[in-house]
């Protein structure tokens, strides 16, 4: 029986050192004193990529000449894993793309990515809406109905639909406090509007009739990686 072993072994986390150190040698050299910015930052960061072809050459060149196989496939998998993704954060890759994006995200309301991340990339506080439609205050005038969909593929509830001149009013209660940033979200799929059909919105306060529009809508549903439905 052929014995299998793992990527993660002393052998390979040496290398991985070794190689990580390299690899930063490498990026300090040419960002510091060649003053190129950007190969480390590439898709394929061009140290790692480097670092990579000598470790290749290195293990190939000593297995044939030793008759032994230094690293399997599965611990150079795991060194070119930690290289491709640890020389990017080596330079402005953690601090300026990945802590700067993620909170970037919400700010923003970029939901294309929202929908494809977790909610714990970003601090958040609780959600004050969680309770749902409980204690809403609904009015529905016009035609409609509640039909079963799947909304994201494999999950399935059922939802308002109006049709024609249907319109519905939604009013939750929610406890925002003065001067913190709240995000509002809501799920839609609108289809076939008509020329004056729009979707928003509103804020009020207390009692006050005044109001703050969030958000005030009129296109149809758009298809993305994460809602791939609309």
């Amino acid at each position: 029986m052929k014995e299998y072993r793992g990527g993660i072994t002393v052998a390979s986390v040496v290398v991985m050192g070794l190689a990580l150190l390299l690899a930063a040698m490498l990026t300090q050299w040419s960002q510091v004193l060649l003053d190129q910015v950007h190969p480390p930052e590439h898709t394929l960061a061009v140290p790692a990529v480097t670092v990579l072809v000598m470790l290749l050459g290195i293990t190939g060149l000593g297995s044939l000449l030793l008759r032994q196989q230094i690293l399997t496939r599965a611990e150079l998998l795991c060194v070119f894993f930690a290289m491709l993704f640890g020389v990017p954060l080596m330079t402005q890759g953690f601090w300026h793309r990945i802590v700067a994006i993620a909170g970037t995200i919400p700010r923003t309301g970029d939901f294309a990515k929202m929908d494809s991340f977790h909610d714990n990339l970003w601090p958040h506080g609780p959600n004050l809406l969680a309770a749902g439609f409980g204690g809403a205050d609904v009015t529905i005038r016009g035609p409609h109905g509640f039909e079963e969909i799947e909304y994201q593929p494999g999950r399935r509830t059922s939802v308002l639909v109006l049709r024609g001149e249907g319109a519905a009013r939604f009013r939750l209660p929610a406890e925002l406090l003065p001067g913190e940033p709240h995000l509002v979200s809501v799920l839609l799929r609108p289809v076939e509007l008509g020329a004056e059909s729009a979707y928003y919105g509103r804020i009020y306060y207390d009692d006050d009739p005044q109001y703050e529009e969030v958000f005030r809508e009129s296109r149809p549903a758009q298809v993305t990686f994460a809602q791939p439905k609309g």
